[in-house]
């Protein structure tokens, strides 16, 4: 009898451990936020430098600190065309750490911000043997930190297009491809070349890519989802755990109280 009484106090105690859990990872999903992506210039030739403009938008945190104060994100672009160079920081943020096309950075007082604002820049050099056209650079996998004590929260993935071009090359370019894989399209209009003419490398041609932001899923690695059919599931699985670990409680309670009238 010890043993069984043994027994449903552990399952009571799990029970009771995967409702608090599931219940906080459920009160994240109403954080959200959005990136945005800008470049420089339009389009560049062989040797040119190219700046992209990391941003948040739309921060809208309810949980942990209720802001932002890190992030970790993929950088996704062509090494055949382009060169990483550096990367720099705000008056708030860091400058990413960057390896292996990984950016990693927090704001330089710990603490978190909740309103728009660029977070770091990143410049790449366009290589000498580029291929001509279109040329991708984009974050995958953004996370947000929001709470030491908390998970990351994940976004959408973001890119933007620099056209290529040649001395006397002509091209539009600087229009935000949106998302990969994800809902949500961030488009914007395509910037206009220089018709005919030389391309300057201080990119003074029109249409400087200046992304336009696209909304959070609502499913996230880890995180129940806000609406929908799944909203159902949720409730019913919290409420009969919630059910399960009262019920073996008093079963326990009882049990106990019956062996030491004993």
């Amino acid at each position: 009898m010890k043993i069984n009484i043994r027994n449903m106090k552990i399952i009571g105690i799990l029970l009771i451990a995967f409702l608090i859990i599931t219940t906080n990872v459920y009160a994240a999903s109403d954080d959200s936020y959005e990136t945005t992506l800008s470049v420089d210039k339009a389009q560049a030739k062989a040797g040119d430098i190219i700046t992209l403009t990391v941003g948040l938008s739309n921060i809208s945190i309810k949980s942990g600190e209720q802001g932002i104060g890190g992030y970790s994100s993929n950088i996704t672009f062509d090494s055949s065309v382009l060169e990483y160079v550096s990367t720099n920081g705000t008056n708030i943020w860091d400058a990413p750490f960057y390896q292996n096309k990984t950016i990693v950075a927090t704001t330089k007082n710990g603490g978190v911000i909740d309103t728009t604002q660029s977070i770091g820049t990143i410049t790449f050099k366009v290589k000498d043997d580029a291929k001509l056209g279109k040329t991708t650079i984009g974050l995958a996998n953004f996370s947000a930190t929001i709470d030491p004590n908390l998970p990351e929260i994940p976004t959408a993935n973001k890119s933007i297009d620099v056209t290529i071009v040649s001395d006397g090359g002509t091209g539009t370019g600087g229009n935000n491809s949106g998302n990969t894989g994800n809902t949500g399209n961030g488009s914007e209009q395509p910037g206009s070349g220089n018709n005919g003419g030389s391309t300057s490398a201080n990119g003074s041609n029109k249409g400087n890519g200046v992304s336009t932001t696209t909304k959070k899923e609502n499913i996230k690695q880890g995180v129940l989802p806000k609406a929908g059919s799944n909203n159902v599931i949720t409730f019913t699985a919290i409420g009969g755990c919630t059910l399960l670990a009262i019920g073996f409680y008093v079963k326990f309670r009882v049990i106990d109280r019956k062996m030491k009238n004993k």
